[in-house]
């Protein structure tokens, strides 16, 4: 051990005397801790619940969606989707056909969007939030939302009256079209804004009750990696040319995700600030320590210590400070983490978080800047005290003792 390091740990911890700078050296770490695990949990906070969101959004929605431009239908979409199934990084291509539509059982009424989907993708992307009942192959079925449901006090095997925007003519003049259609399953996925309005069926089941042909509105593109769909987005704009109009799930939900990242920095700032605060404390407590061991820097510089040596001394207090504090931060925004995490402690109101409880997500590159941040600010401070004690002239030392 280098024998600046062994002298600067026995001034911060001696406990025979300089009780008060012990108690100070105590304290400095203790701010570093404190900042550093609020940096820790604050940050796993932001990233647990963007993900959460993340992730609920996409239960529900596709990462990329290919639209006609300047029409609301494509006629082609077959041959469009075997196109895009080629390219490398796809999951799955889901054609839909939808409107909006009038749901009424007994008394009551709802407004709801009805989408048609291909009957194997119903089964294959859906069964796993049916609630009651079962996917079949009943093309008269639909499956509605666990909040329509509710609202309509239906349940499985029940049969609603759908009321779509389109006339018939009749004797008394044009009437709304309507069906008669079976609840096949009802459909619950934690998302409030799917739940409250969605009813699936069957595609060419809700193409002959628009007459729409064989068309549909769009097409639902997911992806295996999520923050890869720009690249895919060029890739797909490429095969199919502007006739058609590609939008993805950054562009979509740009705002709620730009305003996740906005917080994500300012908390980052705001609370390094603590850091930076606890720092300054290192700055007092290496002055005093300096005036403390006046006579002992004398008596150093006397013994052959230069003045690099003194200032070594120094630099390595304020570092043994920055580093228990930051590490012992660290260790402890971990373990809040762990058991917040484990016992589910952060719990929010589902109808409007889309999450029961949010997930506390650490992430390395966030850990890492944390330290460094860290550790930077606090041999930062011990700079100005650590020359100050260097310039200590040794005959002035003694003489003044």
């Amino acid at each position: 051990m280098k024998f600046e390091i062994y002298i600067a740990s026995r001034y911060l911890f001696s406990r025979k005397k300089q009780r008060f700078v012990s108690f100070i050296t105590f304290v400095s770490v203790l701010g570093i801790t404190i900042g550093v695990t609020a940096l820790i949990v604050a940050l796993s906070l932001i990233n647990g619940f963007q993900k959460d969101v993340r992730d609920k959004l996409f239960q529900t929605s596709y990462h990329i969606m290919i639209l006609k431009s300047f029409s609301k239908n494509i006629r082609n979409y077959k041959s469009i989707v075997k196109e895009i199934g080629k390219l490398k990084g796809i999951k799955s291509e889901t054609p839909v056909l939808y409107t909006n539509v009038l749901l009424k059982y007994g008394a009551e009424t709802t407004g709801g969007i009805i989408k048609g989907i291909p009957e194997e993708l119903i089964g294959k992307e859906w069964s796993k939030f049916i609630e009651e009942g079962k996917i079949g192959k009943d093309e008269n079925s639909v499956y509605i939302g666990k909040e329509i449901a509710d609202k309509l006090g239906v349940g499985v095997d029940d049969r609603i009256r759908v009321f779509f925007p389109s006339f018939n003519l009749s004797p008394f003049g044009a009437l709304p079209k309507s069906k008669y259609l079976k609840v096949g399953g009802i459909i619950k996925t934690g998302l409030y804004e799917f739940d409250s309005v969605s009813i699936l069926i069957e595609l060419k089941k809700l193409q002959k009750i628009l007459k729409s042909g064989d068309s549909v509105n769009y097409i639902g593109v997911k992806i295996e990696k999520i923050f890869e769909a720009e690249n895919l987005k060029k890739r797909i704009e490429k095969i199919l040319g502007p006739a058609f109009y590609i939008v993805t799930w950054q562009e979509l939900n740009k705002p709620l995700f730009s305003a996740l990242k906005l917080e994500k920095t300012v908390m980052f700032f705001t609370i390094a600030l603590i850091v930076f605060v606890a720092a300054l404390n290192i700055i007092a407590t290496l002055i005093l320590l300096v005036i403390e061991k006046v006579k002992d820097i004398g008596i150093l510089s006397s013994l052959g210590a230069t003045p690099d040596n003194i200032r070594n001394i120094f630099f390595y207090q304020g570092s043994i400070i920055g580093i228990l504090g930051t590490f012992s931060g660290l260790i402890l925004g971990l373990f809040i983490v762990f058991i917040s995490n484990t016992f589910k402690l952060i719990r929010v109101p589902e109808e409007i978080y889309h999450v029961g409880f949010i997930t506390f997500r650490p992430q390395l590159d966030d850990i890492l800047i944390i330290v460094v941040a860290s550790l930077l600010i606090t041999f930062l401070t011990t700079i100005y005290p650590s020359k100050k004690a260097a310039e200590i002239e040794p005959a002035e030392a003694l003489r003044e003792e």
